[in-house]
């Protein structure tokens, strides 16, 4: 839209008008009311669109952050009416940012962001709290919120439009594909670590089977020797008549029985023991012509008898014969060949993996239960099966191949595929060996398989997983950049750090570690980033980026394995905007506790004012009673005593509150103001001073009121009573139960310990805070004007608290010996005549008052408002009868010379002059160490008149104290 001769004109591209140009001009200029109409249209066509749009759209003021308009599918997803969304403040929904930058950021800082034109659209993620759905439960909903800005009103008025995404389903997703990773690892590592036990497990029984066959093939070469030689074996014939008529062998000697003792004796006789009874009934057999074997024991020994009749030329039995060999040895192999082979097929029967034995013709003659398993069926029916039925038909070629290959002796490893009895498939780790016979011809092969379905699966998924990562960490918005060990050389720089360091991909890979960090900052920095760490190790430094400015960042270095490569991974965070943030936060933190401090000043001195002018009001309206007139003036007067009370505290925690420092013992001061507070208290106390306490350096008013602070907030925690203890030791730093604070030497200890209501834990972090109080009637300058105390003394404060137990206050103070302790200064008499008095002060109110103290005291005195008018009174005064005995000067004359530049300029001239200064400033209070000769004396306004006199009397003092000394 533009203006020519003051009125509006519309061009319009497209909407939808065909036809020739000169005819769209035609129309344009001829049809004018139509369209406006159009146009007119268009709002209601808009509004529409963001009326059904799918997603939340809200538009936003950009100023206020209100919501100007709302669809109805916004509200939906937060579950809340779009009506009551209109005009409410966008940051009051109750956001939670999500994502890593969430804990810098804010939705206020995103709306500044495209007011400002820095950027022309945003976009952050956050979540949403629903109302409950009939449960105790509150949901929420995860969202991904993009924000546009508009173009600018004619009112001047910017706004956006936030479009809201709900990623609630997708964040869930990866949520759970995360923990089915790592579930997955986890299984991965553990079938892995079972399969290697597996199969050192089976290494070790294949080797400890072959040492045993070869130990057997070796035994049956020995037992045919033997056999041999016969040294074994023995025969016996007898006769018809049971006479031994031959008795050979070797064997005899074994069992006992000797050549000489047999032949010719009957058998059975009992001299021959066992053996002989063990015979008889063999023989008798055979000699009825009965041919038999026997296996018998005899003394530990397996024999094996054989016995024939024994015949003559015409078949009649003259005799027996028994062949008797022990085949004890060969007893026990067999045993043992029994065991071990029930051994493997329990091995076999047990193992985790499947298992079978195929001949030459690729049938199964054997499969065991974890096979039969594998492929879905039963055992039984694998015996006779042919292999191929669990082959897809697909995979027959190379199945028959790896056949061959095994038919000719070759051995392999390798991964397949096999069909189930139910057609599905099953991935499977094959080891397979041929088998041949004693002449070497192939009788079969033997197969072990490993079922790796899962592990293939997870090798699936676990592509797919770094594909995602892959994903997140090109869309991370923490830079990162990939350092090879060997050659510092980055081999790879995602978007985000190419991004910050203003370098493409390609310009940052032939960059090496060095070069990216500036010399003269980093040092420290580059060798703590560039030392091995498997665990992260955050550090913050510059960068160098590509135009030779630097930036401000937060590395996190970790050295990982990577393709067998050692590398440094650094994740590269921007800090600028963190710590513009943090400045942010500060100044916040500064201007509330500033609020804080002067509310709580205002309202502690408006209810001292208030006191102050209705006692003033009624002693007016009373001033016909002299006694109700001077009760009120007295009210007034102990407000004024308050307020000075509280000007005091204020002071105790300003920079400016001076110290009247002197060496003194603790234990006095700590019993008078324990005594003083808890004079009438409910609450018992008991005190614990030590007899050799060092002495301190302290200013005794205001530790006074450090004392009794602590000792009041602890008899206020009991109000029903309890028990107070006081302990003053003297404590060595550093020390174990000291704090870890305290500097290395001699400090004294004042401990105050309560059984009271104790301090909540949220509180522990704001006791010292002015003005925070957890008690009606406290005011919350207690602890603040103590731990202001505490510090100016050089000293630290410890307070330990829990809800129920009581509270124990510490309070450490440094030592000091007992050398030059100072003693204090008796009563000063008054001055016994009156004195000539020179007052400067700019506040007439504040002079006629001083003036009117002074003349009342005995004094006379010429009041001046500015340092010109002062120097020149006392230089007129100087060579008269009555020159000045005393100076009050008030250090600030606003626009003029104050009180301590017209002492120094009166003091070069006039050195045995005296004076007091005075100022209502807490800046300007001072020390008597910092106050000249000729004014030892410094009086803080306000001051009453018994102050006034005693100033007046302690710098004639010391006035005289300097005459005597020759000063």
């Amino acid at each position: 839209m533009s203006e020519g001769n003051g009125q509006p004109q519309v061009h319009i591209i497209g909407m939808g008008m065909e036809g020739p140009p000169k005819k769209r001009l035609e129309v344009l200029s001829g049809n004018k009311s139509s369209l406006e109409e159009e146009l007119d249209s268009y709002p209601c066509l808009l509004r529409c669109i963001f009326d059904q749009a799918g997603v939340g759209v809200a538009e936003v003021n950009l100023h206020n952050h209100r919501i100007v308009r709302v669809n109805e599918a916004f509200g939906r997803l937060i579950g809340r009416s779009s009506q009551d969304l209109r005009q409410r403040s966008f940051l009051d929904l109750g956001a939670q940012l999500d994502g890593p930058d969430s804990v810098f950021q804010h939705e206020v800082q995103f709306f500044e962001e495209l007011l400002s034109g820095r950027k022309i659209s945003v976009t952050w993620y956050a979540s949403y709290l629903l109302p409950p759905e009939g449960g105790y439960s509150t949901p929420s909903r995860s969202f991904k919120l993009t924000a546009t800005p508009l173009p600018e009103a004619p009112s001047g008025e910017r706004s956006c439009i936030v479009v809201l995404d709900d990623i609630s389903e997708q964040k869930q997703a990866v949520l759970a594909l995360r923990d089915i990773h790592q579930q997955l690892e986890q299984r991965v590592a553990e079938r892995t670590a079972e399969l290697f036990a597996a199969n050192e497990s089976m290494r070790f029984q294949i080797a400890e089977r072959k040492r045993i066959e070869e130990a057997l093939r070796q035994s049956v070469a020995l037992y045919r020797t033997i056999a041999a030689s016969i040294p074994d074996a023995a025969v016996l014939v007898i006769g018809k008549d049971l006479r031994f008529r031959v008795v050979e062998g070797l064997l005899l000697g074994a069992l006992g029985i000797s050549r000489t003792m047999l032949e010719g004796t009957f058998i059975g006789r009992t001299e021959h023991g066992p053996f002989g009874q063990l015979l008889l009934e063999i023989f008798v057999r055979t000699l009825e012509g009965v041919t038999s074997s026997n296996e018998k024991s005899l003394h530990d020994k397996t024999l094996y008898l054989l016995s024939t009749p024994l015949r003559n030329n015409d078949c009649i039995i003259v005799g027996a014969v028994v062949l008797i060999i022990d085949i004890s040895d060969r007893k026990r192999a067999e045993q043992e060949r029994l065991r071990m082979e029930r051994r493997y097929l329990q091995i076999v029967q047990t193992a985790n993996e499947g298992i079978w034995l195929i001949d030459q013709d690729a049938r199964i003659t054997f499969a065991n239960d974890q096979m039969a398993e594998l492929l879905r069926t039963k055992r039984e029916n694998m015996i006779g099966a042919d292999v191929y039925q669990f082959v897809f038909p697909e995979d027959l070629p190379s199945f028959r191949t790896q056949l061959y290959a095994q038919n000719h002796g070759i051995d392999g490893r390798y991964e397949s595929r096999l069909r189930r009895m139910d057609g599905t498939e099953c991935w499977i780790q094959c080891s397979a060996k041929a088998m041949h016979d004693e002449t070497g011809a192939f009788i079969g092969s033997f197969g072990m398989f490993t079922d790796v379905t899962q592990r293939r699966k997870t090798e699936s998924l676990l592509r797919a997983s770094e594909q995602r990562f892959r994903a997140i960490i090109e869309a991370s918005t923490e830079g990162i950049l990939v350092f090879s060990n060997s050659t510092s050389m980055i081999r790879y720089a995602n978007p985000r750090a190419c991004e910050m360091l203003r370098y493409s991909t390609d310009e940052l890979i032939c960059f090496s570690f060095l070069d990216l960090f500036p010399e003269r900052t980093n040092q420290a920095l580059r060798s703590r980033t560039a030392s091995p760490s498997t665990e992260p190790t955050p550090n913050t430094g510059e960068l160098r980026r590509k135009d030779g400015g630097t930036i401000q960042v937060g590395i996190k270095s970790v050295t990982l394995d990577l393709e067998g490569e050692q590398c440094l991974v650094l994740f590269i965070t921007d800090l600028t905007a963190r710590s513009l943030l943090e400045q942010e936060r500060l100044k916040a933190q500064k201007l509330d506790a500033i609020g804080t401090l002067a509310g709580g000043i205002a309202h502690d001195f408006n209810n001292l004012l208030q006191a102050i002018f209705a006692n003033i009001s009624m002693a007016r309206q009373c001033y016909d009673s002299k006694e109700e007139s001077l009760r009120r003036l007295e009210s007034v007067e102990h407000s004024l005593h308050l307020a000075i009370k509280l000007t005091g505290q204020l002071l105790a925690f300003s920079k400016g509150a001076s110290l009247q420092k002197r060496r003194i013992p603790l234990g006095p001061l700590i019993e008078e103001a324990t005594s003083f507070i808890l004079s009438g208290a409910k609450a018992s106390c008991s005190i614990d001073i030590d007899p050799l306490l060092w002495h301190t350096e302290v200013d005794e008013g205001q530790l006074h009121q450090v004392i009794y602070n602590i000792v009041l907030n602890a008899d206020q925690s009991m109000p029903t009573g309890g028990n107070i203890e006081v302990r003053a030791r003297n404590v060595v730093a550093p020390a174990e139960g000291l704090p870890a604070m305290l500097l290395a030497g001699r400090w004294v200890s004042v401990t105050v310990k309560d059984t009271g209501i104790g301090i909540a834990e949220e509180h522990m972090g704001r006791i010292f805070d002015p003005y925070f109080s957890t008690k009606a009637t406290g005011n919350g300058l207690g602890l603040a004007t103590t731990y202001a105390v505490v510090r100016k003394h050089g000293g630290f404060i410890d307070v330990r608290s829990k809800l129920g137990l009581g509270t124990e206050v510490t309070v450490y103070l440094p030592a000091c010996d007992r050398d030059g302790e100072t003693p204090r200064r008796g009563t000063v008499a008054a001055p016994g005549r009156s004195l000539h008095v020179l007052l400067l002060d700019d506040d007439e109110s504040v002079r006629q008052t001083s003036q009117a103290l002074l003349q009342f005291l005995g004094h006379s005195v010429i009041a001046v408002s500015d340092g010109e008018a002062a120097l020149e009174a006392y230089q007129q005064f100087a060579t008269s009868d009555n020159p000045f005995n005393l100076l009050l000067l008030d250090l600030t004359i606003k626009g003029g010379m104050g009180g301590m530049e017209t002492l120094n300029k009166l003091r070069i001239s006039h050195p045995n002059l005296r004076a007091i200064l005075t100022s209502g400033y807490s800046d300007e209070s001072l020390s008597k160490s910092d106050l000249p000769s000729q004014a030892r004396v410094f009086l803080p306004k306000p001051y009453t008149l018994e102050q006034l006199r005693a100033a007046i009397e302690n710098a004639i003092a010391d006035s005289a104290e300097l005459m005597a000394n020759g000063a």
